[in-house]
């Protein structure tokens, strides 16, 4: 089982949805001003708990704490992994039987003929990174895919984000990743990533990965 879920929460940067949606769902006391941080925090836990919803999971199920590397988790149903991430228009989580994270990321317009995203990338991208976007066609995008791509990897709560980046090429192999983009009802594009951590007994083609977009109704 893994599922990745998406839900555009555009609608909530208006004040008085925002309103409403965190009184209706007894978010009062954990959410203040409608600042982007925390119409992101609002959408994440939404799409979170309809998540859980879907497979089963009551309400009253839904105890999180907060593991040693500093990744939620679901305490009363350890074995179920889930992963949470947002970016401008998009929330998305990630649930699966394994070790799973997730990254979305608005790919912002092009000002500066990709020089501070190369500058970027020669800070915190390996070297097999910095060949791979070098020799693109398309740089702009090819740094979006492979930064949600390393942020996956450390939103699965095991490598280190200080770690050094020469140490990322050497262990990608042993993760498997699972990329695309998307658009938002405004024609923002995003890119996408989720990392998966699975037994060395399962191989790469016996993965599935089912995306289901949410309409924000749904999930309130």
């Amino acid at each position: 089982m893994i599922t990745v879920y998406l839900a555009e929460i555009s609608d909530l940067f208006e004040q008085k949805n925002f309103e409403n949606i965190i009184k209706t769902n007894n978010l009062d006391n954990e959410i203040g001003k409608s600042t982007k941080h925390n119409i992101h925090h609002v959408g994440g836990i939404l799409l979170r708990n309809y998540m859980l919803r879907e497979i089963g999971i009551a309400e009253k199920n839904m105890i999180f704490d907060i593991n040693q590397n500093g990744k939620p988790y679901l305490k009363s149903n350890p074995d179920i992994k889930f992963s949470i991430s947002h970016s401008e228009n998009y929330v998305m989580c990630g649930i699966s039987d394994f070790e799973i994270g997730v990254d979305i990321e608005i790919i912002r317009p092009n000002k500066d003929n990709n020089s501070n995203l190369i500058k970027i990338s020669e800070r915190w991208f390996g070297n097999g990174e910095k060949k791979s976007l070098l020799k693109s066609n398309d740089i702009q995008k090819e740094f979006y895919r492979l930064w949600t791509r390393k942020e996956s990897l450390f939103k699965l709560g095991i490598y280190a984000k200080n770690a050094p980046s020469n140490t990322y090429d050497s262990i990608i192999s042993n993760y498997y990743f699972y990329e695309f983009q998307i658009m938002d009802n405004i024609g923002n594009n995003y890119s996408a990533a989720v990392c998966i951590m699975m037994p060395n007994s399962k191989i790469h083609s016996d993965i599935n990965i089912n995306i289901k977009k949410i309409e924000l109704n749904h999930i309130v």
